[in-house]
């Protein structure tokens, strides 16, 4: 996710001048290689462990929270704390590299991930939870205060250092042959949708689910085993990597930067690209979130089966993630970011042809949205014990996934392809659409997950134990509509008027182009969606490299 919008080469224009004329070491393709790989897994484990959190709730929910139980807001604040921490990281990423050079600072950030785990750990330990109130009880609320702020602070360590990772690939790709850059350019993007879909696919295996949330051992040493692999990866880097942007030095002297941090704020037009990210984050982030999540799993159709199940089998089950059909959501997320797999191949071509920008993405938003829309509704009615229904949930959600992500790239492309482009300027800018982009995104998630919280909120499990209880003369009792609340209509609502605000913003995106015979060409062809011919991206009289 985090590599289209590449950063290309980290170290500025005025960097580059300035060692024009210095020897730089000759670095062979199968050096560069393993320098790529080592940054390429520490950004994988990354958003493994990101993802995992959601999946481990069970065992990081019994060690914070009285009886295991948390609201949608608390639920998301380990994620919507990782998007904050990856703002910080986005825009400080060239800081550092201007500041230790490229090998250092990779070696800082994987540093930040390998101290953010211990505390991890170390904050669910319920001894260490004791420290909350000197003198007092741990808790207060039902929350293990000082546990939860330590897991909640070092996952922004953590974020910090991940989200940065992806970015530091492509000063090292810079320095590859010209027919290796692609290649590696590509297989970054398998990084976020890769490590998603790895976070989540263990959990659709038999037994594994149960394992792990039940065995706080278990559950600690799968964290363990990251701090471990993040620790032997900046030690491996420190071995084999060569400096391939070197710092900049006090007594280097430099003409005013021409593109700076404060014109990329101050650029009206850039502004359209901001927003758009942030609205592209709401679509792909939040569309799997625990709050999205609870508002399938515990609508009336699958509340009225958990009470069925109870009754029958003479047991006292009150979600669907400890069900027979715990194994549903994380298949869900597998299958929406395995989407991207498809639009790799076919969508993100567009990119390659001439055609304006504009109602091409507008289209592919909408036909994602659809898709996403159909798929909540075949889970929401249609419920996890309804083969069709959990069919087109799981199938619908894949289909999302091919548009959203397969927009990103065409999206990101438009930077590189504008006429003021050049590597300092995407050093910049990269790094602010990053930054604005999660930081909105927290905003959004933040505020959602609060309305569903605090706006007529219902405590599911209680209601779910009360159904199975007043079950008289062998009649189930009517179950009341679990999750049609204020405040889930409410931020359902909202999200998907954050999301159509997209058709507006991408009315404002800047033009774009491409150079030919040292000329600007803007893209001044329209795009029909219903010409074949247009919707061939493999067509020859529209490919860039043709005209």
């Amino acid at each position: 996710m985090d590599n289209v919008l590449v950063e290309r080469e980290l170290t500025t224009t005025k960097t580059e001048l300035t060692n024009s004329n210095k020897d730089q070491k000759v670095m062979s393709y199968n050096q560069l290689f393993v320098m790529w790989l080592l940054i390429f897994i520490g950004y994988f484990i990354f958003v493994v462990q990101w993802y995992s959190i959601g999946n481990f709730s069970k065992g990081w929910g019994q060690a914070f929270f009285e009886g295991g139980k948390q609201s949608d807001l608390i639920q998301s604040v380990p994620n919507w704390m990782i998007t904050f921490g990856r703002s910080i990281g986005s825009i400080l990423a060239g800081y550092w590299i201007a500041k230790w050079g490229h090998k250092y600072a990779v070696m800082f950030v994987l540093g930040l991930m390998v101290i953010s785990f211990p505390f991890i750990i170390v904050a669910q330990n319920y001894d260490w939870n004791g420290l909350s109130i000197a003198g007092g009880s741990p808790q207060h609320d039902g929350v293990a205060v000082a546990g939860f702020s330590l897991f909640v602070v070092f996952r922004i360590f953590l974020a910090v250092g991940g989200t940065t990772l992806i970015s530091y690939t492509n000063s090292v790709i810079a320095r590859m042959p010209a027919e290796k850059k692609v290649k590696h350019m590509t297989l970054n993007q398998f990084s976020f949708n890769g490590g998603a879909f790895f976070a989540n696919i263990f959990f659709v295996i038999p037994g594994f689910s149960a394992a792990v949330n039940n065995n706080e051992a278990v559950w600690t040493g799968i964290l363990s085993s990251f701090v471990v692999l993040a620790l032997i990866l900046l030690i491996a880097y420190y071995f084999v990597a060569d400096e391939v942007v070197p710092r900049k030095l006090k007594s280097d002297k430099f003409e005013k930067a021409n593109y700076s941090l404060k014109d990329a704020f101050c650029e009206k037009e850039n502004w359209s690209l901001y927003s758009i990210y942030i609205v592209w984050l709401v679509s792909v982030v939040f569309f799997n979130s625990s709050t999205i999540r609870n508002f399938v799993e515990r609508s009336p159709i699958n509340a009225l089966y958990l009470v069925e199940y109870n009754v029958n089998n003479g047991k006292m089950i009150t979600s669907m993630a400890t069900s027979e059909f715990y194994w549903v959501w994380p298949a869900f997320v597998c299958c929406f970011v395995s989407g991207f797999v498809v639009s790799i191949f076919t969508i993100t071509k567009f990119s390659k042809t001439i055609f304006k920008r504009r109602t091409y993405i507008a289209t592919m938003f909408a036909l994602g949205y659809l898709f996403m829309i159909l798929s909540i509704i075949s889970g929401y009615f249609g419920g996890y014990g309804n083969p069709a229904g959990l069919a087109f949930f799981l199938i619908l959600s894949f289909m999302s996934g091919i548009f959203l992500w397969g927009a990103q790239p065409v999206i990101f492309t438009i930077p590189q392809q504008q006429e003021k482009s050049n590597p300092e300027y995407m050093g910049v800018v990269a790094g602010v659409i990053w930054g604005i982009g999660y930081f909105g995104y927290t905003l959004v998630d933040a505020s959602l997950s609060s309305i569903v919280t605090y706006v007529d909120a219902q405590d599911f499990a209680s209601l779910i134990e009360n159904a199975t209880k007043n079950v008289t003369n062998n009649k189930l009792p009517e179950v009341v509509k679990a999750n049609e609340t204020a405040g889930y209509i409410t931020s359902l609502v909202l999200f998907f008027v954050v999301l159509s605000s997209v058709f507006i913003i991408v009315k404002f995106l800047p033009d774009s182009g491409y150079r030919k015979d040292g000329q600007f060409i803007k893209f001044e062809k329209a795009w029909n969606p219903f010409d074949f011919k247009h919707i061939n991206f493999l067509n020859k009289e529209y490919l860039i490299e043709n005209n």
